[in-house]
């Protein structure tokens, strides 16, 4: 799914589904953040290798926000010490990470455990993260901002969420009348679909 997509579902939905992170042999449902500034995203969106990693899509909450519903900063853990974790609660597990340089085995020597021989740096994500299947419900007004490349960008998303509730409003009028409960109904998510909209600050990188 592409960026843009998956923004105009989070915003439809009002939440960020939790997946297992990207760690060897823990697979504890997550939701991530970053407390990177501007500046520290645009660095990630700009910076990646081969692939870009991430992109300019995204939605920004005040830290109070996230840690009210119990986020915490991840914390690192020596590849070699990686084994260890999986003795801790499962709440404080799901916000581990390995950080370990990588390395070679000695020539003739055993193999190298994929904890050991594969790298991971991630400090310069600023990461935050929820633990649990639960995932990450918002409200409207809880969001700080929400980050697009650029206003084209913005104006997709807000008629990709705006236009399906304006068909529906305008299908329900011509079937049963402005007056019918389930009419007002729709032009009333209408409404404040486009307030909610007006409200959210916007921000690029560009």
């Amino acid at each position: 799914m592409a960026a843009e997509d998956r923004l105009v579902k989070i915003l439809d939905q009002r939440q960020i589904l939790a997946f297992p992170v990207f760690s060897i042999g823990v697979d504890d449902p997550v939701v991530c953040f970053s407390e990177a500034t501007l500046k520290g995203i645009r660095y990630l969106v700009d910076n990646a290798a081969d692939a870009p990693r991430y992109e300019a899509c995204g939605i920004a909450f005040t830290k109070q926000t996230v840690f009210d519903h119990g986020s915490g900063p991840a914390f690192y853990v020596r590849g070699d010490e990686w084994h260890l974790v999986h003795q801790l609660p499962a709440q404080l597990r799901g916000r581990a990470t390995r950080y370990w340089p990588g390395a070679d085995p000695d020539p003739g020597g055993a193999s190298l455990q994929p904890t050991l021989r594969s790298r991971s740096l991630w400090t310069h994500e600023r990461e935050w993260r929820i633990v649990g299947p639960q995932g990450f419900h918002f409200t409207w007004d809880q969001i700080a901002y929400v980050l697009v490349p650029d206003e084209a960008s913005w104006q997709r998303v807000a008629a990709a969420l705006l236009d399906p509730l304006l068909r529906d409003a305008q299908m329900l009028a011509g079937a049963f009348g402005d007056q019918d409960p389930n009419t007002q109904s729709a032009e009333d998510d209408v409404r404040d679909c486009y307030a909610a909209l007006d409200r959210i600050p916007v921000r690029t990188l560009t």
